[in-house]
């Protein structure tokens, strides 16, 4: 569960990030609900996206590396 205030759970959130191309903390509340109850998984939601568009370049770059 990422967000517990809400019931988001990870799978949910990574299929969001991927499928709709979310970037921010804002467009995640607004698709999942996620972080919009009392905050706390902020930072945890914060490094979903960083790595999400980690793995996003490295595939862009078709480099895997």
């Amino acid at each position: 569960m990422i967000c517990h205030c809400l019931q988001v759970t990870e799978e949910t959130l990574v299929q969001a990030i991927d499928t709709l191309g979310l970037t921010t903390l804002k467009e995640i509340r607004s698709c999942t609900g996620a972080g919009d109850g009392c905050n706390a998984c902020h930072r945890r939601l914060l490094k979903y996206l960083e790595r999400r568009s980690s793995v996003a370049v490295v595939s862009a770059s078709g480099t895997g590396q």
